[in-house]
């Protein structure tokens, strides 16, 4: 998957120079006024250069879809070495991701499209509530409504939410992307003449002159040290389990509840997980094995065995806590 191989490491990067060539090596509650909107910057910049990557992908191996004849396509989405590449481009257009600090009990969270990240904590009757960490890309949210009508040209009276089809010019979906699975309820075969102002940046001639529209992600910092003794949980997932929890899935599109997403997870999350569903992941969720893989513990704060730190153990019997990221 194009977002767990390449974000992290890119953020890792960009972290590292941010520490050591503008915040003196340094990053603690002594200096975090001034490097909150620093790293908040550097957050949106690396998931705003992410989604201009796999839209451009797509347009280095398909410069002129315009020619592409169907055998081409089917040759293309069949492939070993471009499928995936073709997936991400169609699917993934909707991302959640945290930065944590454990040591000193901070954390970022970004987000773009309509994928949730919060903060599940606990009260003393052992009940949970949840609190969203960044604004939603929908067009149920009024303000969200506004922007992408406003960005859209005069002509375009009637504005649509599909992002896994309007992310590039209309020869893609129309001669190469309808090839690929898809389990929408949209016409693919018709789509293509909706699209009018496509999100990515347009890079060759086909695309000149088009306008086009994306989300600026959502970046909030959040401190949390008045929740370490609150069992806090850190929850990302994406729009799935909204369609899941609000009837999406089960009475059909266009019918469907108005549940937060956010505070069910969080009421689920009262119960520990059974660690029994674990892997082998199917592969179009490799993202939660990476994720496990990079995870050791389920609470943020907390510097008992259950902790993101590393301990090291010491002949003497003492051990040290070293500041560990995730």
């Amino acid at each position: 998957d194009c977002v767990t191989r390449k974000l992290p490491n890119g953020i890792c990067l960009a972290l590292e120079d941010i520490l050591e060539n503008t915040l003196s090596n340094r990053l603690d509650w002594g200096n975090m006024e001034v490097a909150q909107p620093i790293i908040a910057s550097m957050l949106s910049q690396m998931v705003e250069a992410l989604n201009g990557l796999i839209g451009e992908a797509v347009q280095k191996l398909c410069r002129h879809p315009n020619a592409l004849r169907e055998e081409q396509a089917r040759a293309l989405v069949e492939s070993e070495k471009y499928r995936e590449r073709l997936l991400g481009a169609f699917n993934r257009s909707t991302l959640a991701a945290a930065l944590v600090n454990v040591t000193h009990q901070f954390m970022w969270a970004v987000g773009v499209g309509d994928s949730s990240a919060a903060l599940s904590i606990a009260d003393p009757d052992g009940s949970r509530r949840a609190h969203r960490l960044c604004d939603m890309h929908t067009l149920k949210d009024p303000q969200e409504y506004f922007r992408a009508w406003m960005c859209h040209g005069q002509g375009e009276t009637d504005i649509i939410e599909h992002d896994l089809l309007l992310q590039l010019p209309s020869p893609y979906l129309q001669r190469l992307f309808r090839f690929l699975p898809y389990e929408g309820h949209a016409d693919l075969t018709t789509m293509h003449k909706r699209i009018k102002t496509p999100p990515y940046y347009p890079t060759h001639e086909l695309a000149k002159d088009l306008d086009y529209v994306i989300a600026t992600p959502s970046v909030q910092s959040t401190d949390l040290r008045p929740f370490r003794d609150s069992d806090p949980l850190l929850m990302l997932f994406s729009d799935d389990v909204d369609h899941i929890i609000n009837g999406y899935f089960v009475f059909g599109a266009g019918t469907s509840g108005n549940g937060d997403a956010c505070e069910v997870v969080s009421k689920l999350l009262q119960d520990c997980p059974d660690p029994s569903g674990g892997p082998p992941w199917p592969q179009d969720t490799a993202a939660v094995e990476r994720t496990r893989e990079k995870s050791s513990c389920r609470c943020l704060g907390q510097s008992d065995r259950r902790t993101a730190c590393r301990k090291t153990a010491h002949d003497d019997g003492s051990d040290t806590l070293e500041e560990q990221w995730y």
